[in-house]
Formats: structure tokens, C-alpha cells, sequence
């Protein structure tokens, strides 16, 4: 065994502690060509205890090295979350490096996250990257495919809510008979709740660009008083086809809501949805749906619901990017009193800063019924706006999840008394980063 001793330089890194009978000190730098060469022998167990080493180098440069290094090593073995994660530390030090974010790009195709693997690359192209490097991303991004058979993820957060009944705060509700009070036990409550959310898809390819896919979820909010508590589950199942970067997907999906311990709805109806490139830093979303309800506590609700939304994901730089949503709905029901027409806007903006990604969101929304119910003078007609602000922080990271700070201001404004609420909520738990 070959030991080479360096003077002690400022930085310098213990090779092998706790054992003192040979001192081994050598700089980062030197550490660094030791670690490289031994990875080029093969010798991995030795590399990747000096890349360890080397994570906390005062050297920005020595320390990222590192962490590129160490995750392919992590890539070789098929731990895709531990080397993204190592990618996205280096991001957060050196936002402007487009072959880590191509490389990040590849580990979130493997870890199924299509989406963020395609922000990652129109991210990559707004750090004006060389034109060989340019070329490498767009022949990557007209390749991506989502290849990953299986998998899972879960959300996890303590949620303090102004309203978790969803109810009003005005204590008189006009109607064609006169005024009548509002009980105390139907106006707006606050409380402390836990929400979770779960979601997995399974992927069988038929061919080299169409997959047949299914996929399962599940969100769910409980509070102190089960009245309260609300649970949503959908499944889905369909055929994906892709075209260089573009991808169309087709599908039957269910979905299924309880309040309380009692089941409110059932919706059932075909989805599809078309995701289109426009450039390396801009993508285009188109999805249109159609459903049957079944409304299992008024049977006046029951109809069909007719969906189109469009939206356009945008890199502005490689920090920073921005969201555009245009939908509108139509509801038909027994009832023209429950038929509604709604449109909604809505703009996303994230940043990140340093380890912590920052984002700001805001809805506006206008609701119309076709007709007024019978003791109320007029149909209902609401203006609803909504407001977000969250914060995620990947320094502080276990099994790929990060902490999640979320705020939400929201206000319906309705000429119904029932329909007439405010809201603001809280949300402290974890989540994916990546």
C-alpha cells in the first residue's frame, strides 16, 4: 500500500480518522485526483469514502465535484434518489450548470417524475448552455420517456384551517320569504387537521412509444370532529403515446368523495390530456374531460360535467420559472339550480434560493347557476379569488423528503349566504423536493 503524506494546508481532511499511527492529511484538492484515479482503477469503496470526506470541503468547487462524482456512483447502483439528491445540492450552490441539471433530468426520469425531469431540461436551456451541450438536451428532451414501471409517493402535513366546513361566516340568509338566522353549528369553524396524500401508477410498455398505464391515489384531511373529515380517491387507467417530446394521454378515470363518515359522490368519465413543446424553455399543456355524477345526497345534483384546460410551464432563468392555467367547466344537473358554468385563471411563479425553492400563486374564479332555487330570490352568481405561498427546503432531507411550509388566503364572494366564505390554512409536513 502506497501512502503519500502532503504538508498540512488549510482545509486539509483526515483520508482515513482513527488511526494515528499514520497520519494521512491531504488537501481537497489532492484528495479529489486520489478519489478520481481510484474510481478510473475501479476501486469504488475508496472513492466513495473520500467523495464522502470531501461533501464538506470549504472549496465550493472541490465539494461540488464531489457530489457529481458521488452520484453516478449512487446512479451505477440504482439509487436514483440519493444521487438527484446530490445533483440538486449542487444546483443550489451553482444554479447556473446545465449539464448537472441534465444529468438530474435523467435520474427523475428513472425516479418516474416525468414532469420535473422536463422542468429540469427547459431549465437547463435558460442557463445558456454551449451549442454541443444544447444540442445534447434537446436530443435528451425529444427522447424522454417515462420508463419507470412502477412506483409511489405520499405527502404528509398538520393543517390548521379558519374554515373546515367550507361554510359561511353571515348569520342571516335572505330568502322570498324574509330573513331567517343562520345557526351557530353551519357558519364557519376553524380547526386543526391532518392531511395526507398518496399516489401510485404502475406502467406496462406495448410498443416503443405507447404504455398502457394505471394509476391510484388518495387524499384525506381528518379533524377532531368526523363530520368534518373529507376523502377523495380516484383511479385511472390508460394509454400513453409519445412523439419525440410530445405525449397524449387517454384514459377512464373514477373518483370518489366522502364528508364525514358518509359518502357524498361518485364521477366517472374519460380524460385526455396533450402536452406539447413549443421551445426548449416553453411547454404547452391542452386536457379535456367529460363525466357522469352521481350525487349520493341529492339526487337534484346528479348530471354530467364537461372540462377544458390549458396552460403554458415556462423556464425564465435557471432559477426562477412561471405557470399559466386558463380552464373552464360545465355542470349540468336534474336541477337547473345546481347547473353551472365556471372559468378560472391561474399564475404560478418559483424561485429558487439556494437550498429553498420559494413559489407564489393566485387564482381568480366566476361561477354562474342556470337558475335560482326556490326560496332564494336569485341565482347564484360567485367571484372567488385565491392566493399561495409556500416554501421547501432541501437542506434539511431524509429518504428523498423535505420539509414543506405552505400558506393559502382564499375568498369566495357569492350572493348566497351559504356559498359566501373566507378561508385560511396552514400547512407544515413534508414532501418530495424533486
Amino acid at each position: 500500500m502506497i501512502v503519500c503524506v502532503f504538508a498540512c494546508l488549510a482545509g486539509t481532511i483526515d483520508l482515513v480518522p482513527g488511526q494515528p499511527a499514520i497520519e494521512q492529511r491531504v488537501g481537497g484538492p489532492q484528495l479529489l485526483r486520489l478519489a478520481q484515479a481510484a474510481q478510473g482503477r475501479g476501486d469504488t469503496g475508496f472513492a466513495e469514502r473520500a467523495y464522502q470526506l470531501l461533501l464538506g470541503d470549504k472549496q465550493a468547487h472541490v465539494r461540488n465535484e464531489a457530489r457529481f462524482r458521488l452520484a453516478h456512483l449512487h446512479a451505477g447502483r440504482g439509487e436514483w434518489t440519493n444521487g438527484a439528491r446530490l445533483l440538486r445540492a449542487i444546483l443550489d450552490e451553482q444554479p447556473e450548470s446545465p449539464r448537472v441539471r441534465l444529468e438530474l433530468a435523467g435520474m427523475l426520469e428513472k425516479l418516474g417524475d416525468e414532469p420535473a425531469a422536463r422542468l429540469e431540461l427547459r431549465t437547463a436551456q435558460a442557463s445558456r448552455p454551449s451549442p454541443g451541450l444544447a444540442r445534447l438536451i434537446d436530443r435528451y428532451a425529444a427522447a424522454l420517456r417515462d420508463r419507470r414501471p412502477f412506483g409511489a409517493e405520499m405527502r404528509l402535513a398538520v393543517a390548521p384551517d379558519s374554515n373546515i366546513n367550507r361554510a359561511t361566516a353571515d348569520d342571516r340568509l335572505a330568502t322570498v320569504l324574509g330573513d331567517f338566522g343562520i345557526d351557530r353549528s353551519s357558519r364557519a369553524r376553524s380547526g386543526l387537521g391532518l392531511s395526507m396524500e398518496v399516489a401510485a401508477f404502475g406502467r406496462l410498455p406495448l410498443g416503443e412509444d405507447m404504455s398502457l398505464v394505471a394509476q391510484a391515489g388518495m387524499q384525506s384531511t381528518r379533524y377532531k370532529h368526523d363530520e368534518f373529515n373529507r376523502m377523495g380517491v380516484a383511479a385511472r387507467v390508460g394509454v400513453q403515446m409519445a412523439s419525440g417530446p410530445d405525449r397524449l394521454d387517454v384514459a377512464i378515470a373514477h373518483q370518489r368523495f366522502h364528508l364525514g363518515s358518509r359518502l357524498l359522490l361518485d364521477s366517472t368519465g374519460l380524460e385526455i390530456d396533450w402536452t406539447k413543446s413549443l421551445s426548449p424553455r416553453l411547454q404547452g399543456r391542452l386536457s379535456a374531460s367529460a363525466a357522469l355524477i352521481d350525487n349520493h345526497r341529492n339526487r337534484l345534483e346528479d348530471g354530467r360535467a364537461y372540462g377544458l384546460r390549458g396552460g403554458l410551464d415556462l423556464a425564465l432563468s435557471a432559477t426562477t420559472g412561471a405557470s399559466l392555467s386558463l380552464g373552464a367547466t360545465r355542470r349540468t344537473a336534474a336541477d337547473p339550480a345546481y347547473s353551472l358554468r365556471s372559468a378560472d385563471l391561474g399564475v404560478e411563479v418559483w424561485r429558487d434560493l439556494g437550498s429553498v425553492t420559494a413559489g407564489l400563486s393566485a387564482t381568480a374564479s366566476v361561477l354562474r347557476a342556470d337558475d335560482r332555487l326556490l326560496l332564494l330570490p336569485a341565482r347564484r352568481q360567485d367571484r372567488g379569488w385565491a392566493l399561495g405561498a409556500s416554501l421547501t427546503s432541501r437542506r434539511l432531507q431524509w429518504k428523498g423528503l423535505s420539509p414543506l411550509l405552505r400558506v393559502t388566503i382564499e375568498r369566495n364572494h357569492s350572493n348566497q349566504a351559504f356559498t359566501n366564505n373566507r378561508r385560511r390554512a396552514l400547512e407544515l409536513g413534508v414532501i418530495r423536493s424533486f
